[in-house]
């Protein structure tokens, strides 16, 4: 089977960052929209180097919500209020928000 790497995922390759077999798995999870964690023990702008390059591969019409961290109102979750989540009002500083769908958003936390 052929894998398309994306340019980013494979500027990485290049430069030894990740390995093939990794690039390759990476893109197809990036695909298929599975969540990923990006951690290691390197220093943070590598991470960040990875993560952006993940970022990178996904549709450029896809919506990035980063967390606010306590002062999350997950606005964006359909399903917030039927697992019991209770909003005490929007998250400061953030617009409002549509609803996201696994195909239309990543979260970023």
């Amino acid at each position: 089977m052929s894998v398309t790497v994306p340019l980013s995922l494979e500027s990485l390759l290049r430069d030894s960052a990740i390995d093939a077999e990794l690039g390759a798995l990476a893109s197809m999870l990036v695909e298929a929209r599975v969540p990923v964690i990006v951690a290691g023990e390197v220093d943070a702008s590598t991470r960040a180097r990875v993560l952006d390059a993940l970022l990178s591969a996904l549709p450029v019409d896809v919506r990035r919500i980063e967390l606010a961290g306590p002062t999350e109102d997950f606005a964006w979750l359909p399903e917030a209020g039927s697992i019991g989540w209770r909003s005490d009002g929007p998250t400061p500083g953030r617009p409002a928000v549509e609803l996201a769908t696994a195909e239309s958003a990543v979260i970023l936390a």
